[in-house]
């Protein structure tokens, strides 16, 4: 039988990593591609609670938290109350055509759209050679 070596997983949050707003903009956009209201909330969350928030104007943190909990038990949110937290981080959304989920297309699909723009968002600094 082979030895099976054991590997400590750590707790990984997202807001420990959001340093800019540039990071958490793009956090925000790649959650509003998966279509899922609940993610965008928690996205929303993770940005709240991060670094990040502090070079975002004050009320939007207040923002944030309205809309955290005006989450419905079924996890869903009134656009409004979105579109109120985007206004106080003081972005804008945008309506562009949906791609095709075409096997012939170059288009990547909405995860892999979500896994790329984290790798650009969480990218580690290259470490200095001593």
């Amino acid at each position: 039988m082979a030895d099976v070596k054991r590997v400590e997983l750590l707790p990984w949050d997202p807001a420990d990593h959001l340093d800019t707003q540039e990071q958490a903009m793009h956090y925000l956009d790649a959650a509003l591609l998966e279509n899922d209201p609940r993610f965008v909330v928690d996205v929303l969350d993770d940005i709240r609670r991060s670094e990040a928030m502090t070079k975002f104007p004050p009320q939007a943190r207040e923002e944030c938290e309205n809309l955290h909990k005006a989450v419905s038990a079924n996890g869903e949110v009134e656009f409004g109350a979105l579109l109120s937290v985007v206004q106080a981080l003081g972005l804008q959304l945008r309506v562009e055509p949906a791609v095709a989920a075409d096997c012939n297309s170059d288009a990547q699909p909405p995860v892999s759209r979500l896994r790329n723009a984290l790798t650009g968002v969480f990218r580690r600094p290259a470490m200095a050679s001593k």
